[in-house]
């Protein structure tokens, strides 16, 4: 999926109603609280990995 079909189709919705429209949308046999607790998982796990800051992030905070 492009950004731009991110952006017009999935932006501003709730994980719900993504997890629903993606669902349809692609034929998945998924169940869509099932899906968005997943979703959610590998968010969390991503996140906690942490990401790089870029350079001078540190300077701008301080």
């Amino acid at each position: 999926m492009s950004l731009d079909q991110y952006a017009a189709g999935y932006s501003g919705k709730s994980e719900a109603a993504n997890a629903r429209r993606l669902i349809q949308e692609y034929h998945l046999d998924l169940d869509p609280e099932d899906f968005v607790e997943e979703c959610i998982r590998l968010e969390d796990e991503q996140l906690s990995k942490g990401v790089p800051l870029k350079k001078g992030t540190l300077k701008v905070l301080d």
